[in-house]
């Protein structure tokens, strides 16, 4: 994107999208069973290292593997979401065929 103009429908696409995705994501954190468990089961585990008695040095390690790992899983999910979305957008205009004829 160059200064406030948007270069293409793939940027519009993601602007637009990004509200959506939240709201939709804020839903499904609240309802979905199998990601509260998936919760519950993290927070078990994290209660499990807690009796270890790591020292501080080996906690923020294991801390910043876990919040990387966390930051790859969500950047690849986000795109995901963004390319099968703009993947159904190809795919219609690709079935719809040059318009004019």
């Amino acid at each position: 994107m160059q200064g406030n103009v948007i270069d293409s429908w793939e940027e519009r696409l993601r602007l637009t999208l990004d509200h959506f995705r939240n709201e939709n994501m804020a839903d499904f954190r609240k309802n979905s069973e199998a990601y509260r468990r998936l919760v519950r089961e993290e927070e078990e585990a994290y209660a499990k290292l807690d009796t270890l008695n790591l020292t501080e040095e080996q906690r923020e390690i294991i801390e910043e593997a876990f919040e990387a790992q966390s930051a790859a899983e969500a950047e690849y999910a986000t795109e995901s979401y963004f390319c099968g979305i703009a993947d159904c957008i190809r795919f219609l205009k690709y079935i719809e065929g040059p318009r004019g004829e």
